[in-house]
C-alpha cells in the first residue's frame, strides 16, 4: 500500500496568539481500496484563556472538539484571568498601562485594571519579562520596558513597572504678534514641572497634562524670554483610537501682557489627529 500526506502549519498574529495545523492524506494499493482523510485544528491564546479546537474527517468517519483553558488568579490588586498555568509563574502590574503586550508570553497583555499574568517562568534561571509599549495608549509613559527575575520552583513573582499618566497633546502655539516660539524652549505647567520642549514649526508635544490648566514656555532668564498659554483639553472617549493625540491651537501672550490682563483666555481651536 502507498500513502500520501501532506501537512501545512503556522502561526498569526504580531505575537502568534493563533497557530494552526492542516493535515490530507491519501492512501491506495494493496488489499484494500484507497482511503482519503484530513484533520484541521488551531490553537488560540487570548489574554483571559487559552481556545483550541480540532475537526477530522474520511472515509467513513468524522470528529471535532472544542476546548477552552485558562485560570483565575488572585493578588492583592484584585482577581485577573489567565492562560494556563505552569507552577512557577509571575504577575505584572503595570498601572493604566492597559493594551501593553507581554513579548515573551504570546497573547499576553496588561488588562484595564493594570494586570497581567506571564503563565510561565523558568525556575532557578533569569528570566527577562518585557512590556512591548505598541498599542499603549499614548496617554501612559513606561518608566520601564524590561525587567529580569530569578524565581524558585513553584513561586509566584510579582514585577511592578512604573508609569507615569497624564494627557499628552500637540499644540501649535504663536507669540501674540504672530512670530514662532524659539527651537528648544523648555514648556512647564502651573507647579513647575516641564512637560515638553517646542519642536520644529513652533509645536510642543507635552505629556501629562491634566484636562485644563496653563503652560509657561521659557528661553531664557530675563522675564522678557517666557510666555503662558492656556489649554482645555476635550474629554477623551472610549472608543478613540489609543495612537491619536489630541491638537489644539493657542497663542502665548508674554508675561507682562498676562499680568496686566489676568482674565484674558487665548482662544483654543481644539481637534483630534492621528499621530504621524
Amino acid at each position: 500500500q502507498t500513502q500520501l500526506q501532506t501537512m501545512v502549519s503556522g502561526a498569526l498574529g504580531e505575537n502568534s496568539e493563533l497557530s494552526y495545523g492542516v493535515t490530507a492524506n491519501h492512501a491506495w494499493g494493496g488489499d484494500t481500496s484507497s482511503t482519503t482523510g484530513g484533520s484541521a485544528n488551531a490553537l488560540y491564546r487570548s489574554p483571559y484563556a487559552q481556545f483550541s479546537g480540532t475537526v477530522g474527517a474520511g472515509t467513513g468517519y468524522s470528529q471535532g472538539s472544542l476546548g477552552i483553558s485558562g485560570a483565575v488568579v488572585a493578588h492583592p490588586g484584585g482577581v485577573t484571568l489567565s492562560q494556563p498555568l505552569s507552577d512557577t509563574f509571575g504577575i505584572i502590574e503595570a498601572p493604566n498601562a492597559e493594551g501593553a503586550h507581554v513579548t515573551n508570553a504570546s497573547g499576553a497583555q496588561v488588562d484595564s485594571h493594570g494586570y497581567a499574568v506571564i503563565p510561565y517562568l523558568t525556575p532557578y534561571s533569569m528570566n527577562t519579562v518585557e512590556l512591548d509599549p505598541k498599542g499603549l495608549s499614548t496617554d501612559v509613559e513606561l518608566q520601564e520596558t524590561s525587567q529580569q527575575v530569578a524565581p524558585h520552583a513553584g513561586a509566584i513573582a510579582l514585577l511592578k513597572f512604573a508609569t507615569v499618566y497624564g494627557r499628552s497633546a500637540v499644540i501649535e502655539v504663536r507669540q501674540a504678534n504672530g512670530t514662532p516660539l524659539p527651537f528648544g524652549a523648555t514648556v512647564q505647567d502651573d507647579s513647575g514641572k516641564d512637560v515638553g520642549v517646542v519642536g520644529q514649526a513652533s509645536r510642543i508635544f507635552a505629556r501629562g497634562l491634566q484636562d485644563k490648566g496653563n503652560l509657561t514656555v521659557k528661553w531664557g532668564e530675563d522675564s522678557g524670554s517666557l510666555c503662558h498659554l492656556s489649554y482645555d483639553l476635550p474629554v477623551r472617549k472610549k472608543d478613540s483610537p489609543s495612537d491619536s493625540y489630541q491638537q489644539i491651537e493657542a497663542t502665548c501672550t508674554a508675561a507682562a501682557a498676562s499680568a496686566a490682563v489676568p482674565s484674558y483666555a487665548p482662544k483654543v481651536m481644539v481637534r483630534s489627529g492621528a499621530a504621524k
